[in-house]
C-alpha cells in the first residue's frame, strides 16, 4: 500500500491518494491492483503538495473516492492479505490509515507490517534511491507506482529473510561514547538528542550483532 496526502500530520492531514495491490510471494507477481484518488475531506491540497504529487484540488474535487469509500477499498485489499507492504509504512502509512479509521468510526486490520526501509537487507534510503541501486527505475510520489516499485523492490529479496527482519521488534540504542569522542557516534550514524542529551539510535533488533561488531 501506498498513499499520497495533503501532508504529513497524521491527525489534521488527509490522504488524497492510494495505491494498493494484492501480491503473491509464491509467484512474485500482482494479482489484483488499483489507484484511486480521495476527496480532502475540506483540507486544502496545497501549491507544495501538488508540485510533488502532481494532484491538485481540481483532480480530487471532481474524480475523488469518498473518504469511507476509499478506506472501504484499503481494507478490502488488507483483508485478503497475510501481511502489509508499505515504505515508512510504520511511522506514516498505517498511522493515517488509523487516523482515518478513527475519523469514520471503523477498524483498521492488525496486520503485520513489512517495511521495504528497514525490512530489506539493504541501507534504507528513499525508495526512488533503493530502486536503482536494484536496477528499477519508475517515477516517483504516484501511488500506483510507488506501490509497484517496492514489491518489485522487495522481490529482489528471498521472503523468508524480508519477513524474519519484519517480525524483529525495533529497540533503541544509546551511545556511551565518551565526550570527546562524538564522531564515533556520528560515524555509526547515532542522533544526538538534546533534551535527554544522549546520542541514540533506532535499529532493528535483529541487526544488534552487527552493531556490536562495529561499534567498540
Amino acid at each position: 500500500m501506498d498513499l499520497e496526502s495533503t501532508g504529513l500530520d497524521k491527525v489534521k492531514d488527509r490522504p488524497i491518494e492510494l495505491g494498493v495491490t494484492l501480491w503473491t510471494t509464491k509467484y512474485s507477481r500482482g494479482l489484483d491492483s488499483q489507484s484511486i484518488l480521495i476527496k480532502s475531506d475540506g483540507v486544502p491540497v496545497v501549491s507544495e503538495i501538488t508540485e510533488i504529487t502532481g494532484i491538485t484540488q481540481d483532480m480530487v474535487d471532481n474524480f475523488g473516492y469518498e473518504p469511507d469509500e476509499a478506506f472501504e477499498v484499503a481494507t478490502s485489499y488488507a483483508d485478503r492479505a497475510q501481511a502489509i507492504v508499505a515504505f515508512n509504512g510504520r511511522r506514516f502509512d498505517i498511522p493515517m490509515f488509523q487516523a482515518m479509521a478513527k475519523r469514520l468510526k471503523r477498524q483498521w486490520p492488525d496486520k503485520l507490517i513489512i517495511d521495504p526501509f528497514v525490512d530489506l537487507p539493504m541501507r534504507g534510503q528513499e525508495l526512488i534511491t533503493m530502486c536503482a541501486k536494484m536496477g528499477i527505475y519508475y517515477d516517483p510520489h504516484e501511488a500506483g507506482a510507488d506501490v509497484n516499485a517496492m514489491l518489485r523492490l522487495t522481490a529482489k529479496f528471498p521472503f523468508d529473510i524480508v519477513l524474519e527482519r519484519a517480525k524483529s521488534p525495533v529497540v533503541v540504542v544509546q551511545s556511551k561514547q565518551s565526550y570527546g569522542e562524538n564522531e564515533k557516534a556520528k560515524k555509526h550514524k547515532f542522533r544526538w538528542n538534546p533534551g535527554e542529551k544522549i546520542w541514540w539510535k533506532a535499529v532493528k533488533e535483529i541487526d544488534m550483532s552487527d552493531l556490536n561488531g562495529a561499534v567498540n
